[in-house]
């Protein structure tokens, strides 16, 4: 079994790889333990699935953003019904993904609140 890499030898890595495009705001402690980074182009901030999955040169995990893979928030799903709708609808529930339509209660997870009409339920999956 060899040594273990270093949180330099792992910024040294990432540097190699992609210059000065990352920047690792976390510590590295192994290969598979999640670690906080910041894409320099976008300003995007995220944990890394693995740190490996980020320096991997055949298949290499980078900026979720970039690559269209944010896991998208209540907050973010709340922008985006703003901007379809304007104050048209709110959404008072939490999002959890498009294709979550129960919480444990058996409720849908979120609804909207049509502001001159009624309060109704409504699948994230529009």
């Amino acid at each position: 079994m060899g040594r273990r890499k270093t949180h330099e030898e792992f910024v040294q890595e990432v540097f190699e790889l992609v210059g000065e495009e990352y920047e690792i705001l976390g510590t590295y402690i192994n290969a598979k333990t999640k670690i906080k980074m910041i894409h320099s182009k976008c300003g995007y901030e995220w944990e890394t699935a693995t740190p490996s999955n980020f320096t991997n040169k055949n298949n290499p995990k980078r900026c979720p953003k970039c690559a269209g893979n944010i896991q998208k928030t209540t907050e973010l799903f709340k922008k985006e019904v703003f901007n379809l709708v304007g104050d048209e609808y709110t959404v008072l529930g939490e999002y959890i993904n498009a294709h979550h339509l129960f919480d444990q209660l058996n409720h849908y997870t979120f609804f909207l609140v049509l502001h001159w009409y009624k309060t109704f339920y409504q699948s994230p999956y529009m």
